[in-house]
């Protein structure tokens, strides 16, 4: 962060406070219940029927949710927490623990004091998600008592939230998150007695007004300027389209659009990979395209042809990076933001349903993922989203590598055979993030993520938290974290707080070969030349034979302690091989007794081998599922000590057991 933006954050911030005092904006505002007209009088084309929701995987879930909050437990992070209805919109759900307590940095942001608690916690809780579940258990059941409890919902959080006053107006991002919600909210409920209620309708039109209001003033800048930006623009570019009679509603939509649109020219690259080094935030940027533009009926961001080719490259991209959404390995930070209602608990379900999106947006591309329709899709393009259902693309008939070298990806798909099973593997080497802060990148330079039939073996540990924990954030983001080398107990990058780097980790591709079954990558990077080395790694993957060969090559004139690490899913068992001290066993657990593909993982006879599962002082062994979760894993580190250049060989090679070997 720059000495300008951080002058200017610090004048924005007195400027607010300044602003906010002694008043609310909106206190003499007359809000007119006539401003939601143009929103609630639209009927939807594509609000599903029940029958048709009944076809769409996932929607048994959202009643069930919308049932659960009616009693006051509110599904967030991936579960269930009973929070009370209406909840306290001021306290952190996982803890309790009120956000009074918290003092929040100008920028919005601030560690709890006690470490576990975090203001993203309270954050999350007040994106008022859950007015998605409630709306479409309304729409698709007419059930009253749902309307009647978003309405309620609504109404709580303007009483406990003056504008400017607590927490949850210290981000602009939040607050157009928020926006969102509600405007989905008015739509979906929008035929019951509650959407009727003129005191209900001056609370709703108060309260779009201040939204607007704030993100109009508050676009995020310098730093912050990358996904914030996304989905603040969204949100100013629906509030004014579907809004028109709000004072100031034109202005907004103009300045949605152009922060939405410079958002797609900046942070999808030409590959359709993300700038900022983050799987999640591509995928999150491209779902507040396909939002905002179903949610105002109008496509204009997109009258440019680039941003169109821009959205193109993101879908084969991701399609590209999960396997079609087979094989989910995230890469970068991630924090299960979404939109437009809750995130699933399963990654794959949230990248499958990005999938979705893409596709049936962008209505004329060949389908190159597994489709299967889920809530959201079903909810923003009704019957459309019905009928490519179970439709999926021809597999690979012969290795194929996908070449993503602005994103600093490559990706290698190989067909299935007699003896030998499909696999999927990703490579990182290249441009590391947004240049200047790489905030949300992690150390991973040619580290790499592996699967077998869609099952996940060597895999990204995830993110953990941002602020509940920095010891958490620390760890999932260092290289003894990824599956790449440590040298001398360092990261390769050293972090500047919470989210930025000292430094950037550059690193190149050296080689890329195709030969017949044999695929050759190989890739280094300079993290350690303060310590006077350069990495090399060298892959070589023969799926025909079942084997993927690694060669770590350290240019050094010294001597230095490595240790290559290999982090494996939860699933899977690991056991060391009889006899052999350098090879270790690996199973996936979930197939364990259907026979599923095991591995065998030899390091260099050099190396000490150790097994580390779930330990915290050191962290080592845990992966994170999504946001604020974590669980223990298998993380295997082969330690050896090297002078000058040298080099360390390491196999995997894979079969199918027979019923004698299901066991061991």
């Amino acid at each position: 962060m720059s000495a300008v933006e951080i002058c200017s954050r610090l004048w924005r911030g007195l400027r607010d406070r300044w602003t906010y005092l002694p008043g609310d904006p909106g206190a003499g505002l007359k809000a007119e219940p006539g401003w939601l007209l143009p929103l609630l009088d639209r009927t939807p084309e594509a609000w599903p029927t029940a029958g048709q929701a009944k076809q769409v995987p996932g929607s048994e879930k959202v009643l069930s949710r919308a049932s659960e909050a009616l009693s006051g437990s509110l599904y967030l992070f991936g579960r269930t927490v009973e929070t009370g209805m209406p909840p306290d919109w001021l306290a952190d759900p996982l803890t309790g623990r009120s956000a009074r307590e918290f003092v929040p940095a100008l920028t919005g942001f601030s560690p709890g004091r006690g470490g576990e608690p975090d203001i993203r916690s309270v954050w999350e809780l007040n994106r008022l998600q859950v007015l998605a579940d409630l709306g479409r258990a309304y729409s698709i059941t007419s059930q009253t008592e749902y309307a009647e409890a978003a309405a309620r919902i609504i109404e709580s959080w303007s009483e406990a939230n003056p504008y400017g006053r607590t927490v949850n107006w210290a981000n602009a991002l939040e607050v157009g998150l928020r926006a969102l919600s509600l405007v989905q909210a008015a739509l979906l409920v929008s035929g019951s007695a509650a959407a009727g209620r003129e005191s209900f309708r001056r609370v709703l039109a108060r309260l779009f007004f201040l939204h607007g209001r704030y993100l109009r003033k508050h676009l995020s800048r310098g730093s912050t300027a990358f996904n914030h930006l996304a989905g603040e623009g969204a949100a100013l570019t629906v509030l004014g389209a579907c809004l028109p009679g709000l004072p100031g509603a034109g202005k907004w939509r103009a300045l949605g659009e152009s922060a939405l649109g410079r958002s797609v020219d900046r942070l999808i690259l030409p590959d359709g990979g993300g700038l900022e080094g983050s799987l999640h935030y591509l995928a999150l940027v491209c779902r507040l395209v396909v939002l905002s533009c179903r949610l105002t009926g109008d496509c204009a961001l997109l009258e440019r042809r680039r941003r169109r080719e821009r959205l193109v490259s993101a879908y084969r991209f991701l399609c590209a990076a999960t396997d079609g959404g087979r094989s989910i390995s995230e890469y970068g930070d991630s924090d299960d933001a979404s939109a437009p209602g809750p995130p699933p608990a399963e990654a794959s379900q949230r990248y499958r349903s990005t999938l979705n999106l893409l596709y049936l947006f962008l209505g004329d591309q060949p389908l190159c993922h597994g489709y299967e329709p889920d809530p959201d899709s079903l909810w923003l393009f009704g019957s459309r989203a019905l009928e490519p259902a179970g439709r999926k693309p021809p597999g690979p008939e012969r290795p194929e590598v996908g070449r993503f070298g602005f994103s600093g990806r490559y990706v290698v798909r190989w067909p299935g055979s007699t003896g030998s099973p499909a696999g999927f593997l990703r490579f990182e080497c290249g441009p590391w993030g947004a240049p200047g802060t790489w905030a949300h990148a992690h150390a991973d330079r040619l580290s790499f993520s592996f699967f077998l039939e869609g099952r996940p073996f060597f895999i990204d540990p995830g993110t953990g938290a941002y602020l509940a924990n920095p010891r958490w954030r620390e760890y999932f983001r260092s290289t003894a974290a990824h599956n790449t080398v440590v040298i001398d107990g360092q990261s390769q990058g050293q972090p500047l707080g919470t989210f930025f780097w000292r430094k950037e980790v550059p690193s190149r591709l050296l080689r890329l070969e195709e030969t017949g079954d044999e695929v050759v990558l190989a890739g280094e990077h300079y993290g350690y030349r303060g310590q006077g080395v350069v990495h090399r790694r060298e892959i070589l993957l023969r799926p025909a034979g079942s084997s993927l060969e690694l060669t770590d090559t350290f240019i050094t004139g010294r001597r230095h302690q490595v240790a290559a690490v290999f982090n494996l899913h939860p699933q899977c068992i690991v056991e060391r091989k009889p006899g052999e001290a350098g090879t270790l066993v690996i199973i996936s657990g979930a197939n364990q007794e259907t026979g599923g593909w095991r591995l065998e993982l030899k390091c260099d006879e050099r190396c000490r081998v150790s097994l580390h599962s779930g330990e915290d002082n050191p962290a080592r062994g845990w992966f994170s599922p999504g946001f604020m979760r974590r669980e223990p894993c298998p993380q295997v580190i082969c330690r050896a000590e090297i002078e000058g250049e040298s080099s360390l060989h390491t196999r995997i090679l894979w079969s199918k057991p027979d019923a004698g070997q299901r066991g061991s």
